[in-house]
């Protein structure tokens, strides 16, 4: 039986009663492609669910990985820290040999300093006892200008003058023995006058002020016991002396003298002789 269809409401109530004819008013009402995408609508719901799927099997894959490079990068940094660790013990160890042999080779240098500054010392002493015999022995001809026939004192003259000069009072002990350190001590005659001189030398290499200073003063002394020894007994002294010595010198023998101990020389009047080895003798 036919239903009288009016409006809108008329045709919603048929379909409820007839739901069968819902799809194939559908199928008149809707094209093709409409009436294909309840279909297709699952088909993508399924694709979004499957790529879903593997989004998060291999977001797990990524998260796995990740925390097995997380527990290489610990293991390495572990590594690498107990490396550095035992660098820095082994370089603590080597600084320590290297501190330790430093300070050791210093010490052998300190003491080989030490054994080359005695050496030296040794060295300049020897030189400079050479230089005094060398001298010494070479006397007259360095206090030539000065002294005719200078006569080295020897210790047992030197003792005898000084045993009458100490008796008369004219020298303490201690003056006595002061005139017995000079490396020299010289009695002659002045070249003009041709009375009798005396003289006390100081030989070293390099003469300073100090050298100078102990010439002047025991060049005075030596003269005042000469002239106290030979006014107390003349006749004993006569093969030295043949009267007390008008005039003492003092004398400075080296190879240079400082410029300060040249000044105080001039002012003291004592004598600088420049010291000739050998080769210089030969030349002037």
């Amino acid at each position: 039986m036919s239903l009288p269809i009016r409006s809108t409401a008329d045709l919603l109530a048929v379909l409820r009663q007839h739901p069968e004819w819902r799809e194939e008013l559908r199928r008149e009402l809707l094209t093709e492609d409409l009436m294909e995408l309840p279909a297709r609508f699952r088909k993508a719901d399924r694709e979004r669910r499957e790529d879903s799927r593997k989004v998060w099997e291999a977001l797990g894959k990524l998260e796995e990985a990740q925390r097995r490079t997380e527990a290489t990068l610990q293991s390495f940094l572990a590594t690498t820290e107990k490396r550095f660790s035992e660098v820095d013990a082994r370089l603590s160890t080597l600084e320590t040999t290297l501190h330790a042999f430093l300070e050791a080779t210093e010490k052998r240098f300190d003491a080989a300093e030490r054994r080359l500054h005695g050496i030296e010392l040794e060295l300049d002493w020897m030189g400079g006892k050479i230089i005094e015999s060398d001298a010494q022995k070479k006397l007259a001809n360095y206090l030539l200008d000065h002294v005719e026939s200078a006569e080295l004192l020897d210790p047992k003259t030197w003792n005898r003058i000084a045993a009458v000069a100490l008796r008369t009072g004219a020298i303490t002990g201690e003056e006595r023995r002061e005139i017995g350190w000079a490396d020299a001590l010289v009695v002659g005659e002045a070249p003009d006058t041709r009375k009798p001189v005396c003289g006390a030398v100081e030989i070293s290499k390099a003469l300073d002020k100090s050298h100078v200073e102990r010439a002047e003063r025991r060049s005075l002394l030596l003269l005042q016991a000469l002239r106290a020894a030979l006014a107390a007994e003349p006749e004993k002294f006569a093969d030295l002396l043949p009267g007390a010595p008008e005039k003492s010198f003092g004398f400075g023998i080296g190879r240079r003298i400082i410029e300060e101990g040249r000044r105080f020389a001039q002012r003291k009047g004592v004598l600088f002789v420049r010291y000739r080895n050998g080769h210089d003798r030969r030349e002037g």
